[in-house]
C-alpha cells in the first residue's frame, strides 16, 4: 500500500503545514546538507515499526549556536542508523527550550547530582517520549576520564526522585569529533536508557570509552522490552 508523506507525518503529529526536515525527520536545523542523504521511505519503515520517541530538551539555546546544532542532527540521524540494525526506529523528536533566564544555573553541568536534578526539575511535554537535555556545558569527570553525558532511565513511569532522562553537553559534540562519534555517544547515552548496562567487548556500542557502534540481537531484545519502546504506527 502507498502511503504519502502527509499520512506517515501524523504519526509524528507534525502540522498541517510541516518542514520534512523539522517536523518529520525532527532535525534542529532546516539544513539538508547537515545530514547528508537521507531516505524518506526508510523513515516510513521506521516510524511502521518499533519505535522510540525523543522530547529533545535544549537548556539556554542562546549560548547553543547554530552551528553545534547541525552536530545534534548528526547525532539524531547516527541514532537511527544504529539502532535501525536491532529493529528500533527513532519516530517523533520535539524540541523544547529552556531560556538562559529560566535554567537556574542548569546551563553548565558540573556533576552527576546536577545532572540528576536538571532531569527532575524540567520535563519534555509526552509521558511516552524520552527526555534528551541538550546543554551548552556538562563538565563531569569520572576515574579520572571528562565525561561526555549521562542517561539512567528507570523506565516511562517518571517521578520527583529518580533520574529521568540523558544529559548530553554541546560543546563535547563539537571540535575535533566526527560524526560518526556523535552519533556514538548519543546512540551510547540512549542505549543506558532503554536498559543496556556497559559491555567489554570490542566494536560494541556500549563499550565504555570504545568506538563501535554494534549491537548484539540480545541487546536489541533487551532494548525492545523497555516500556519507552512504542508500537507501530497504523497508516
Amino acid at each position: 500500500m502507498e502511503i504519502s508523506l502527509r499520512q506517515a507525518a501524523r504519526c509524528v503529529d507534525a502540522p498541517e503545514e510541516f518542514s520534512v526536515l523539522r517536523d518529520f525527520f525532527g532535525f534542529l536545523t532546516d539544513d539538508p546538507a547537515a545530514v547528508g542523504t537521507l531516505s524518506v521511505r526508510d523513515q516510513i519503515e521506521a516510524n511502521r515499526g518499533k519505535h522510540i520517541n525523543l522530547d529533545l530538551i535544549l537548556v539556554a539555546p542562546s549560548e547553543i549556536p547554530r552551528s553545534a546544532r547541525r552536530w545534534v542532527d548528526h547525532g539524531i540521524d547516527g541514532v537511527r542508523r544504529i539502532f535501525r540494525n536491532v529493529g528500533i526506529g527513532v519516530a517523533r523528536v520535539r524540541p523544547h527550550i529552556i531560556p538562559l533566564d529560566e535554567a537556574q544555573g542548569f546551563d553548565v553541568i558540573t556533576s552527576k547530582s546536577e545532572a540528576k536534578k536538571l532531569t527532575r526539575k524540567f520535563r519534555g511535554s509526552s509521558d511516552d517520549a524520552m527526555d534528551v537535555f541538550i546543554v551548552p556545558e556538562y563538565n563531569v569527570t569520572s576515574k579520572g576520564k571528562v565525561k561526555a553525558g549521562i542517561c539512567s532511565i528507570p523506565g516511562c513511569n517518571k517521578n520527583l526522585y529518580s533520574f529521568n532522562g540523558c544529559v548530553i553537553g554541546i560543546r563535547n559534540l563539537t571540535g575535533s569529533m566526527t560524526d560518526g562519534r556523535i552519533a556514538r555517544l548519543m546512540a551510547h547515552e540512549l542505549g543506558h536508557g532503554l536498559r543496556l548496562a556497559h559491555r567489554d567487548t570490542d566494536g560494541n556500542l556500549m563499550q565504555a570509552g570504545g568506538s563501535g557502534t554494534d549491537l548484539t540481537v540480545q541487546q536489541g531484545r533487551r532494548m525492545r522490552r523497555d516500556c519507552f519502546v512504542r508500537d507501530g504506527c497504523n497508516f
